[in-house]
């Protein structure tokens, strides 16, 4: 990664590219990321905002089904199609 910045420095475009190409997994995990970050910090802490926004609305959504039991219900389903689903994939 150090190398290819390096290239990048000196202005060895095309053999930045040609490494950044055999090491498609690292720049995408750990490259892209980071570009991002750096580039579009507004769009991470909306990213986060809309995340906890989200969090907390399904809570409230969770704690209100518990407290009227369809909860119960949706996990009965659920636990029904998965045992169903278990049956096909048997036969």
């Amino acid at each position: 990664m150090l190398y290819t910045v390096d290239c990048i420095k000196r202005g060895d475009y095309r053999e930045a590219l040609s490494i950044a190409g055999n090491h498609k997994g690292i720049m995408l995990s750990i490259g892209i990321p980071l570009v991002v970050l750096v580039r579009f910090p507004w769009l991470i802490m909306g990213g986060f905002a809309f995340f906890f926004r989200f969090q907390s609305l399904l809570y409230q959504l969770l704690y209100v089904a518990g407290v009227t039991g369809v909860h119960k219900m949706i996990w009965k389903k659920l636990v029904t199609l998965a045992k169903d689903r278990n049956k096909v994939r048997r036969n």
